[in-house]
This record gives C-alpha cells, structure tokens and sequence, in this order.
C-alpha cells in the first residue's frame, strides 16, 4: 500500500481509518510526515500510541476536516467498505490529496470505475489474497483493551 501510495521522507500522508494504526507506524518508519483520523475515539488512541508524533484526530469520511490538495498521498486500508457511501467517500479522499498526489486504497471486490468516477486518474487495481492465521489470544487482544465497537460491548 505504502508502495503504491509513492510513500517516503517527508511525504505528507493521511491515514484515513487508521484503526490500530498500523499503517501509520510503517509510513512513520519510511520518514512521513503522518497524519491520521478514524471515527471510533478508541482506535485514534490506539494510533496516538503506536505513533506518537502523529497528528491524529477524530473523524469520518467524507467529512474530513483537512484543506484541498493538503496531502501528498491518502491511504485507506478498508476504511471504505465501513461507510455507506463509497463514491462520496472516495471523492472525498481525491479533495484533500494534492494534484499529482496518490491514494491507495484497500477494499473488497470494487470496480475501477468507482475510482474513475471520484475523479482519480491512472487507477490501476490488483486483487490480493492471503490467509490470515492467528490464535484466540490475537484475534480477541483487540476487543479486551476496548478497540472498537465490540471492545465496547
């Protein structure tokens, strides 16, 4: 993903639905200059955690309260598919990223043409599989520290 986005030193990036802020910390590590938001206030600390320097914030797509063309590129890793209006989400994400800027994007099974369509030039899509192996304590370590609707159940 940080590939794709062109993602190095001092690049400006925002990591819409940062989550735990994995993204984040390796964007971090390559000398960006980080920028992170999700809707749910327990994944934006979770993210201030693992990226200390970060500016991260509370917020949801499309509503991002960030200038036009403010960022070098704009990574959303399933951020998407938690929103019900992707087109609205994804124009949103092509306002804040500057001309000739990048976006990469996760999300399950969607046309290139939606991408087209927010206004995104070049829109190159690939599919990705892998199998996620991980025991009880992984898989649950998330919900017990309050990540995340169901932490909060």
């Amino acid at each position: 993903m940080l590939d794709a986005a062109g993602v190095g030193p001092g690049a400006r990036i925002l990591d819409v639905g940062c989550g735990s802020g994995t993204v984040s910390a390796a964007a971090a590590a390559r000398g960006a200059d980080v920028y992170a938001a999700d809707a749910e206030p327990g994944m934006v600390e979770a993210t201030r955690r693992a990226v200390p320097g970060a500016g991260v914030r509370v917020a949801r797509l499309p509503e991002l309260p960030y200038e036009d063309g403010n960022f070098d590129a704009v990574l959303a890793n399933f951020a998407l598919n938690h929103g019900g209006r992707p087109l609205t989400a994804l124009t949103g994400l092509r306002r804040i990223t500057r001309p000739g800027g990048r976006a990469a994007v996760t999300i399950w099974r969607v046309p290139a043409a939606l991408l087209g369509a927010a206004g995104f030039l070049g829109v190159e899509c690939s599919e990705v599989f892998w199998q996620h192996l991980s025991g009880a304590e992984e898989w649950w370590a998330g919900a017990e520290q309050g990540i995340g609707a169901t932490g909060q159940v």
